[in-house]
């Protein structure tokens, strides 16, 4: 059933909208007038670019002390903080000369737990025994610190940072190169990148006997960066002395040189300039097209023993030997904290500049044709008016035709029809007791089986077929090229698939059924004389008990 009104003038519309001679007239208009605020525009862009360009410059370059000394502050914060969690263990476990951690687990337990909820930094606290079995094992996770079961622990035996550890003299200490952390020999999935720091612990006649075994997650401390870079048009990146990045907003770029399938992203690789750049100065500002390029290189070996030394001149307990050298820092290559910054309004190269001149005019132009065709539509809309007074041919309740809607198709489909048995077939459809319904339900639930009823018809009929609501309860279908007894079978179609759904479609618990008057449209018969045919076979089906299709009349 085809139920949507036509609009036969929009293709004319189209048509018209896209011709006219004028638009060149139009156009070359505009160019003239718009000579004027195109040298303005321009001007505008230029003062920006060397605005905005040395404002960048100057931002960059008064983040970049900022950027490093922060980063080294929250570094120094999580040295000192294993140092002296390394010596209050030292001063928990001795009891004047004798030396008791083996007797003591369950303390250094709680005291290592207790740090690992006051800092998420720490991926895992680990106390490995003199043989590489752990002893105990607190892994931080996103619900909090987690105690890892005894019967889990792991022999380490054979890693290298236990074999490193287990090389420490006595007052030193080992911090590793930065990796991905790898569990039963695999890269653990979500990736954490961090850095082990190990401590020795002696026994007071100076054998070895633990290792304190500290993980910090390297992604949280450069997450943190990002508090001095707030803007949403700066990206900071970290690369290590190969240009692979350890931190990167790029999804899937970062940890190349333990991951092969993205070993491509390098910017040694990438941007071969830039990377020299980076590699000459130990700090520095540059362009690369449209974007700025500002670094730092933070030499991790030199700020660690900085700090270390700091820390061992101005804390040394009694009876707790502190540190003096550290191990493998010396082997760390350097960071370069790489911050990079696309300007929201900048246009560096004639190309650019040019390409946005050429932009600014493209759009004059067309806002030009934009508002011709709006002129061409509204005078179309004018001659077009017939085409929206179709609406008024819809019953807005079901939206099927109204009687006028149904007159005019009428009307369409008898002066087609040439021949007498190209006739359509008239049927004319009534719901039994329809007032029972609105009385017993009331109006909405009456309006609701209307509209089940006009679905029906959609599901039976063709999509030539038309059908009207002509007020109330009453509707009429034309079925073009169609004889009476193929007419007959449509009605029995819609009367049986009433009876068994108008009811359940409109969420009613009884039977719904319809009576049907058939008919066959004469040759010159007008549908008013139509109607009085099929009208007096509805009547017929009505009385003799509803719910029935009559295609003849009484009397025959």
């Amino acid at each position: 059933m085809n139920s949507r009104p036509f609009f036969a003038g929009s293709g004319l519309l189209e048509k018209n909208a896209l011709s006219g001679s004028h638009i060149k007239v139009w156009g070359s208009r505009f160019l003239k007038i718009s000579i004027i605020p195109n040298l303005l525009f321009l001007f505008i862009i230029c003062f920006i670019e060397l605005y905005e360009s040395n404002n960048i410059k100057t931002a960059l370059r008064n983040q970049q002390p900022g950027t490093k000394q922060y980063f080294s502050n929250i570094l120094s914060e999580n040295i000192r903080d294993i140092l002296t969690l390394h010596q209050s263990l030292l001063i928990q476990t001795t009891s004047g000369d004798n030396f008791q951690i083996d007797g003591q687990l369950d303390k250094i337990e709680h005291i290592l737990f207790a740090r690992a909820i006051y800092s998420c930094r720490y991926d895992q606290f680990r106390l490995l025994d003199a043989t590489g079995m752990e002893r105990i094992r607190i892994n931080q996770t996103d619900q909090g610190p987690v105690l890892v079961p005894k019967e889990q622990l792991q022999d380490k035996s054979n890693r290298p940072y236990f074999q490193k550890g287990m090389e420490l003299a006595k007052n030193q200490f080992y911090i590793s190169k930065i990796n991905l952390n790898m569990e039963q020999g695999k890269i653990e999935v979500p990736h954490k990148l961090v850095m082990r720091i190990i401590l020795p612990i002696y026994s007071l006649n100076g054998m070895k006997t633990y290792l304190l075994i500290t993980n910090i997650r390297v992604n949280n401390l450069f997450d943190e960066l990002r508090l001095i870079h707030p803007a949403s048009d700066t990206i900071l990146q970290v690369i290590d002395s190969n240009g692979y990045y350890l931190h990167s907003p790029a999804e899937g770029a970062t940890f190349g040189w333990q991951i092969p399938a993205r070993a491509r992203f390098n910017l040694q690789k990438q941007a071969p300039d830039l990377w020299k750049k980076i590699n000459d100065k130990p700090t520095g500002i540059t362009r690369k097209g449209m974007t700025y390029y500002s670094w730092i290189q933070l030499d991790l070996s030199r700020e660690l023993m900085e700090e270390f030394l700091d820390y061992c001149q101005n804390n040394k307990p009694q009876n707790v030997p502190y540190f003096r050298t550290i191990v493998g820092a010396e082997n760390s290559s350097p960071l370069f904290l790489v911050t990079k910054t696309k300007p929201r309004i900048i246009f560096s190269n004639p190309q650019a500049l040019a390409s946005c001149i050429v932009l600014f005019l493209l759009l004059q132009i067309i806002m030009m044709v934009l508002v011709k065709r709006n002129y061409e539509i509204e005078t179309l809309t004018r001659l077009n008016r017939e085409n929206l007074e179709k609406l008024a041919f819809r019953d807005p309740l079901t939206c099927l035709n109204n009687r006028r809607g149904f007159q005019r198709y009428f009307n369409r489909e008898t002066q087609r029809s040439k021949k007498g048995e190209d006739m359509p077939g008239l049927l004319l459809v009534d719901i039994d007791h329809f007032k029972r319904i609105n009385d017993t339900y009331g109006h909405d639930v009456g309006d609701l089986v209307l509209q089940s009823l006009a679905k029906i018809f959609n599901q039976c009929l063709r999509i030539t077929d038309q059908a009207a609501r002509h007020g109330g309860e009453e509707f009429s279908i034309l079925l073009p090229e169609t004889d009476l007894e193929n007419s007959v079978m449509t009605a029995e179609r819609i009367r049986t698939a009433c009876e068994k759904k108008l009811g359940s479609c409109s969420n009613l618990k009884e039977t719904i059924t319809v009576s049907i008057g058939v008919t066959r449209v004469e040759k010159n018969q007008s549908l008013d004389e139509s109607f009085k045919v099929a009208d007096r076979r509805l009547y017929a089906a009505k009385e003799s008990g509803r719910n029935r299709v009559v295609a003849t009349d009484p009397d025959t």
